[in-house]
């Protein structure tokens, strides 16, 4: 995964192009090589987008897509609820791409070339993310648990993960840094989970040992 944090020079006829269907609506995305989703929409980010609507999650307020890739999550949100919507990738060239998806869309959002949240400093009322797993603990860490300082109160942190990738220990880490952590969906081994900032937990609050901290479906 190195290489996504250097990105390669491409041409415009690097540029190709995928169709999708969500949410019932037919999408078509340019898409670069190199860059996640290229092929097409993955199965973690269905699963995500799927989990939402199923469960009713009504999105609203200001949405950040982190690790937006070429930026079909939030796009898919943004045609769907009325939000604010931040687009944010550590790669230029996924900046990009969603740029063009954005325009393509019609969408208006916010594009920030940032590393985690390097160069991010506003809150949001959701942040919402199929985080590079492959990439690491530490990137993924630096994206989950940062978004606990950019979360407006009651603002929640919704993402995908796989079982056998790490979301065990995630959840754990999650809970100490939340205080909280559901889990809303699972589909062919992607568990959605979320967490919200709540105001009377903050970091280095104690957890009650006993308590039943992941609520299961």
């Amino acid at each position: 995964m190195e290489h996504y944090f250097i990105p390669k020079k491409y041409k415009k006829e690097d540029i190709s192009e995928f169709g999708a269907v969500i949410y019932g609506r037919p999408y078509t995305f340019y898409t670069l090589k190199g860059l996640f989703n290229y092929h097409g929409v993955d199965d973690g980010t269905m699963a995500l987008l799927n989990t939402i609507v199923k469960t009713g999650e009504h999105i609203e307020g200001k949405v950040l897509d982190i690790g937006c890739g070429i930026g079909v999550i939030g796009i898919a949100l943004a045609k769907n609820f009325k939000i604010k919507l931040t687009l944010s990738d550590v790669n230029s060239n996924a900046i990009d791409i969603a740029k063009l998806n954005i325009g393509r869309h019609n969408v208006f959002a916010r594009l920030i070339e940032s590393s985690a949240f390097d160069k991010i400093h506003d809150k949001f009322d959701y942040i919402i993310t199929n985080p590079p797993i492959r990439a690491g603990k530490k990137v993924l860490f630096d994206i989950v648990l940062g978004a606990y300082h950019h979360l407006e109160k009651r603002g929640k942190i919704i993402l995908v993960i796989r079982k056998d990738l790490g979301m065990d220990s995630l959840r754990k880490a999650i809970v100490e840094k939340f205080g909280n952590c559901t889990i809303l969906g699972r589909d062919k081994g992607y568990y959605v989970i979320s967490s919200t900032l709540q105001e009377e937990l903050a970091w280095g609050d104690d957890i009650d040992k006993d308590q039943d901290i992941f609520r299961e479906l």
